[in-house]
């Protein structure tokens, strides 16, 4: 699998590919647009700049963020929801890219998501839409609202269609998006069964294993999530609760 920072390049470049013909887009033809958060930005598919459009003072404590370009940009979200959001980004441009003319649909997507904003990671309700130009899509305006310090919040995505939300647009995307793979095949068995509300005793019971050699294997499961998240969970059932509600939602 390629790496981040290679996905992010690749993205880029065949979005510039996809609107090559997109000659005639000057800075006074390009739509306005009315953004009332102050972290705001505007990837431009024509050359790849990650444009400000929000309003925040000189003495904010976000004035460092003015001129990222994306790959930072995309950094700023906490390290293991970094890939699914790649993913989800690329799924929204395929989406736009082939449903736009056929049915004039409008799309916005709104994402709940860890983001260091400053020296902290704040809980932020990310609103991504597709902009059009002449019916081609030419950007993605991100609107960036920061709700509250970051806890241990999900990462949650919803999908709307014409302003009203889109249960089997949410369903197909969240449904291609990849979980990350941390799990053995014996902790992926276990996990179903976590998932289920099993107790140690009845794993080990339907496993043939014994209670000890549960508790082993939850351990390492625990440890990992605890790791991947970088978080403390109290329980392996608090753990994989998180894991399953931020990944597996289709």
């Amino acid at each position: 699998m390629p790496s981040q920072k290679k996905r992010i390049i690749n993205l880029i470049d065949n979005c510039k590919k996809l609107t090559s013909d997109l000659h005639y887009v000057h800075a006074e033809n390009k739509p306005y647009f009315f953004v009332p958060e102050h972290l705001s930005w505007r990837l431009d598919f024509t050359n790849g700049d990650l444009e400000f459009i929000g309003n925040i003072g000189s003495f904010s404590q976000f004035d460092h963020l003015r001129n990222i370009n994306f790959h930072t940009f995309i950094n700023l979200i906490k390290r293991c929801f970094v890939t699914v959001h790649i993913e989800l980004i690329e799924q929204i441009i395929e989406i736009t890219f082939r449903q736009f003319n056929k049915k004039n649909n409008q799309f916005h997507f709104q994402i709940l998501l860890p983001m260091r904003l400053s020296n902290e990671y704040y809980y932020v309700k990310q609103t991504i839409c597709p902009v059009h130009l002449k019916g081609r899509l030419t950007a993605l305006i991100f609107e960036n609202i920061p709700i509250k310090s970051y806890n241990n919040e999900n990462y949650e995505i919803a999908c709307f269609t014409n302003y009203k939300f889109e249960p089997a647009l949410h369903k197909k995307i969240t449904s291609q998006l990849t979980a990350p793979d941390l799990f053995t095949e014996s902790q992926k068995c276990a996990i179903t069964f976590i998932k289920m509300k099993l107790t140690a005793e009845e794993i080990a019971q339907r496993q043939n294993k014994t209670k000890a050699a549960v508790y082993k294997l939850n351990r390492k499961i625990l440890e990992k999530l605890n790791n991947f998240f970088e978080l403390d969970f109290e329980n392996v059932q608090q753990a994989v609760d998180y894991y399953c509600e931020c990944f597996i939602t289709g």
